[in-house]
């Protein structure tokens, strides 16, 4: 299952796949395969609900390409401020507890550690203002998958929750921007329901 995230560069590479896709099945690029008439189509399956809670599941792999991200999108700062963001991003990346999720009724609730957020999936944005920070947050459900970016004064979180075909698995692509990263963090996180 391939998923539509609003980059450029993600959209032109789903375009390139679905093309690839359809010519390795035998179909032209962009005509659309048809039932013939008097013939049901073939029923398509329903999106794996993301209802659950979730327990993070992380090797020495996924937890070493998340550093490197986080060390690459450091490597400008100065050693002090270098040092301590690094620490900061590791801690805030690493691996939490479950995550709780209920997705139903065109919303979706996210709760790690107790603190739960309940937002639209329809693609509004919503303004978010807290005691010491503020921004905006938009969900958008394409297929399965759920998107949800989180942007405030100085950057960005954005991560699209994929849930596998059977429904045991979840992964998290993530990327983080910030005004004092030179690139931005991404990695992947893998949970399975518990």
């Amino acid at each position: 299952m391939k998923r539509v995230v609003v980059a450029t560069s993600r959209t032109l590479g789903l375009a390139c796949w679905l093309s690839l896709a359809s010519i390795a099945c035998g179909q032209t690029p962009g005509v659309a395969e048809t039932t013939p008439p008097g013939v049901a189509s073939p029923p398509t399956a329903a999106p794996t609900s993301l209802t659950g809670t979730w327990r993070r599941l992380e090797d020495a792999q996924q937890r070493s390409r998340r550093h490197q991200a986080i060390d690459q999108a450091t490597e400008s700062l100065g050693w002090l401020k270098r040092n301590a963001a690094r620490e900061k991003l590791r801690a805030v990346t690493g691996a939490s507890s479950d995550l709780k999720i209920v997705d139903a009724g065109g919303q979706v609730t996210l709760e790690v550690a107790g603190r739960g957020t309940t937002v639209a999936t329809d693609g509004r944005s919503v303004r978010l203002d807290g005691p010491e920070k503020s921004g905006t947050v938009v969900a958008v459900r394409d297929r399965g998958d759920l998107t949800i970016k989180v942007a405030g004064q100085g950057g960005s979180r954005t991560t699209t929750y994929v849930p596998s075909g059977d429904g045991k698995t979840l992964r998290l692509d993530v990327e983080m921007t910030g005004s004092r990263l030179a690139t931005p963090i991404r990695y992947q996180a893998t949970y399975i329901r518990r």
